[in-house]
């Protein structure tokens, strides 16, 4: 349920590590309600438990965040993940959150669009030529 939780709270950007780790945090403390130690310092048995949640999340968003995610979006989008990260931070510092959520989605438009129109301009050339081709033979009768 936590896991779940956690995965869903993913699409809240910025409150996502920290939306997912709370409840995780939470219930460790309500459901192991005998945290005093044998020996040592009382406070210590209840930080062990909430420091090591804590390191698993950040450790797991930071991988998430870092790697995964952008080889995943580079590969549906064929673009280089370092592009989709600066694509990411462009948008986030032009349009905020928005920003980050559009940036890629924009930058796979204009490549598709800037990829077509150089394909135009390379192919005219031969297309045209063809084109006169056609005409002089639509003329001449051929």
């Amino acid at each position: 349920v936590i896991g779940m939780f956690a995965g869903l709270s993913n699409l809240i950007p910025y409150l996502r590590p920290v939306a997912g780790a709370i409840p995780g945090m939470f219930l460790s403390v309500v459901l192991f309600d005998d945290l005093t130690p044998l020996w040592g310092d009382p406070y210590q048995a209840l930080w062990e438990p909430l420091a090591g949640i804590g390191i698993t999340f950040a450790v797991v968003q930071l991988t998430d965040n870092i790697f995964i995610s952008p080889l995943i979006v580079s590969r549906n989008t064929n673009l280089h993940p370092m592009v989709v990260i600066i694509a990411v931070l462009i948008g986030a510092q032009l349009f905020g959150l928005v920003g980050m959520l559009l940036g890629v989605p924009v930058l796979s438009i204009t490549k598709v669009v800037i990829e077509d129109i150089i394909w135009d301009f390379r192919h005219y050339r031969r297309c045209s030529m063809h084109l006169q081709t056609s005409v002089k033979n639509i003329r001449l009768g051929l």
